[in-house]
């Protein structure tokens, strides 16, 4: 350690015997910090001790090599690889970079659980924007193994700096993974790197309301939401447009949630996809809407109150219960204007019955 020396004061265990383990874990948890696996404990002659070796002696030389955990990361079996990736990811960024190259090689691991192990300890060991670590994990999004992809994609956002071109590019080729996992974590990492109203990434993630999996779908409703810049009316034209068209109900109550947000208040086409829904086919569907109708209209509009008036006779409670909740957030300044379009909805109610 440079010449510095450290002072440890062990209390001898149950059986009576310190062993060089010891003495490298009170090491270990002294203020240099350095795990057991980088230490060579010698004695006054020199003489390399193994860890079962018991203590003996009041003072002992430790040497520190990243060559005791590098060396068998090379050329140990598959359990000693992976222990060494720990050890690795312990040491931290005091490794420097040939720890971040050793990592690297270990992408043509033959096991996947290491290589996935390797892409893991990265961010442990490299600051953000590093160049290397930054190849390392994209190398690891093209990986043959889907969880070692997966484990790729969502270690991105931990080293790509906001806006990386590289990062963002091996992303959106992601979003077209043959696994359902990877290109769900490819839209959630979308949002860590992308830059607000990424016009590219906003038009690879609208794509992505088009996937067969309706998991993606959502993923890719939020992370739209958290990356669009408010009022935008293209956005806004593309969600309503898909609330009409998604088969399962959990994605048109995650695109009704984010409209109001997106589009603002008084986007004519997103009002008119909302109501469309007041009558849709699920119920949780139809509660989302009414829900979220008053952010997106002016108070008093008669239209939208006459659609609220005709769920109060909506087969299921929940949904007037809300509708009547709904109505209340629309009352105009004139109450009896407001009443007005109340009394000529239930009106029409009733003669249609």
């Amino acid at each position: 350690m440079a010449g510095d020396s450290v002072e440890c004061f062990l209390t001898p265990p149950s059986h009576g015997r310190l062993n060089i383990s010891d003495l490298k874990a009170a090491v270990a948890d002294s203020f240099f910090a350095l795990p057991p696996a980088f230490q060579t404990m010698m004695d006054e002659s020199c003489a390399l001790l193994h860890d079962s070796e018991e203590v003996t002696q009041q003072a002992y030389q430790v040497v520190v090599s990243l060559e005791a955990v590098l060396g068998p990361l090379r050329q140990g079996d598959a359990q000693q690889r992976w222990q060494a990736l720990a050890d690795l990811e312990d040491i931290g960024q005091r490794g420097g970079d040939a720890v971040l190259v050793a990592l690297a090689g270990c992408l043509h691991d033959r096991d996947w659980k290491n290589r996935m192990a390797a892409i893991e300890a990265i961010p442990h060991v490299a600051t953000q924007g590093d160049q290397l670590a930054l190849k390392t994990v994209i190398d690891g999004c093209s990986d043959r193994e889907p969880r070692v992809r997966n484990s790729a994609v969502l270690t991105l956002p931990d080293i790509a700096e906001p806006g990386d071109a590289q990062a963002l590019t091996a992303l959106r080729g992601l979003l077209m993974d043959t696994e359902e996992e990877v290109r769900i974590s490819a839209v959630l990492a979308t949002v860590g790197i992308t830059e607000s109203g990424d016009a590219q990434t906003l038009e690879a993630l609208l794509k992505c309301l088009e996937d067969r999996a309706w998991r993606v779908r959502i993923a890719a409703v939020e992370a739209i939401s958290q990356i669009v810049v408010r009022a935008d009316e293209r956005v806004a034209f593309a969600l309503s447009q898909h609330i009409e068209r998604d088969k399962w109900w959990l994605v048109r109550i995650a695109l009704i949630r984010v409209l109001p947000h997106i589009a603002g208040r008084g986007n004519q086409c997103a009002i008119n996809a909302i109501l469309g829904r007041l009558l849709d086919i699920d119920w949780s569907v139809r509660m989302a809407a009414i829900e979220v109708i008053p952010l997106m209209t002016e108070r008093g509009d008669g239209v939208v109150i006459q659609s609220l008036v005709l769920c109060l006779i909506d087969d299921v409670r929940p949904v007037r219960m809300t509708a009547a909740r709904a109505l209340r957030k629309m009352f105009a300044t004139s109450l009896f204007d407001t009443l007005v379009h109340v009394r000529r909805a239930v009106g029409w109610c009733a003669c249609g019955c």
